[in-house]
């Protein structure tokens, strides 16, 4: 029987590309080409230049990722797409992926963060962020280029490298190479743009303030390498790194738990029992799992309290 592509409709079908999807993932460098090959002739689809989307994804990409553009290019084939193709990708507690824009800037995304643009930059270079990434933005004078906040802020690029981590209320940008302005609002209302220099680090405040500092990008840009610089930082800020590197949610039971900061040296991230182990026995503290099968967490709680 001819494979007209309605079989993607066919949940076997479904499940052994998903499978296949799953295979990939043992790898933390993989064939991309080769690999959407495969799984392109399981549907029984022709050549299509949606496929060139896929050939953007590269190196660490998460099952969720990949399931995304997956159902980004169903979507297509049944004739759901809008006018304006729309790519998002998103990544998991964890897990990193590295993807090439259309214009061929590359961006690293970090844990727990999503990435949306669209498929063709011909109306505009510009991304929508949420959560934490860092880009290396192509040079063209011709068109500038643009990465939108959640908080509704925006910078404008113009051919750099750069880090924005965007988790939170107060979004920070730091620079590394060339240039970038940084778009916002202050308490009236009037639109501000703060050019940065390489080496200095932009932090947009509650208050709707912005403070702009040096820095030697070393701390933003360590968890590319896997790592959390310890200068002078807060245990809240390290454990809610950990809760987006390990899937846990940590109940911190503590009194004074601004008073708890750490210095001088670099947490590689690996097993997170060692990396407790070792912050508890520098800050006298002690953790301990929660065992409560009432809890409505889905997630592992760990338990941060004094000895």
């Amino acid at each position: 029987m001819a494979n007209n592509g309605n079989n993607i409709e066919n949940p076997k079908v479904i499940d052994r590309i998903i499978a296949d999807i799953d295979s990939l993932n043992v790898y933390e460098s993989i064939n991309t080409e080769k690999a959407f090959r495969r799984i392109k002739s399981k549907l029984g689809w022709g050549k299509s230049h949606f496929f060139n989307i896929i050939r953007n994804a590269a190196a660490i990409i998460s099952i969720p990722l990949m399931i995304g553009v997956f159902a980004l290019l169903v979507r297509h084939q049944s004739g759901l797409s809008t006018p304006e193709q729309m790519v998002e990708l998103s990544t998991s507690p964890g897990m990193t992926a590295r993807l090439t824009l259309p214009d061929s800037s590359t961006v690293i995304l970090d844990a727990c963060s999503s990435i949306r643009y669209p498929y063709s930059y011909a109306s505009g270079r510009y991304v929508e962020l949420k959560g934490e990434a860092y880009f290396e933005v192509k040079k063209n004078k011709k068109q500038k280029f643009v990465v939108s906040l959640a908080n509704g802020n925006e910078i404008n690029v113009y051919g750099t490298k750069f880090n924005v981590d965007a988790y939170d209320s107060e979004p920070g940008v730091s620079l590394v190479e060339g240039k970038i302005g940084y778009n916002y609002r202050d308490k009236t209302g009037v639109m501000h743009e703060q050019i940065l220099m390489p080496g200095q680090k932009l932090t947009h405040l509650d208050d709707g303030s912005i403070s702009v500092q040096p820095t030697d990008n070393e701390t933003e840009t360590a968890w590319i390498q896997h790592k959390i610089i310890l200068n002078s930082t807060s245990l809240t800020d390290i454990l809610k790194k950990l809760e987006r590197k390990y899937n846990v949610t940590f109940d911190i039971q503590l009194d004074n738990v601004d008073t708890h900061s750490f210095s001088g040296g670099a947490i590689t991230v690996s097993s997170l029992e060692s990396i407790l182990n070792a912050l508890c026995i520098s800050s006298s503290l002690k953790w301990s799992y929660i065992n409560d099968e009432n809890t409505s967490d889905d997630k592992p709680v760990i338990v941060i309290t004094d000895l």
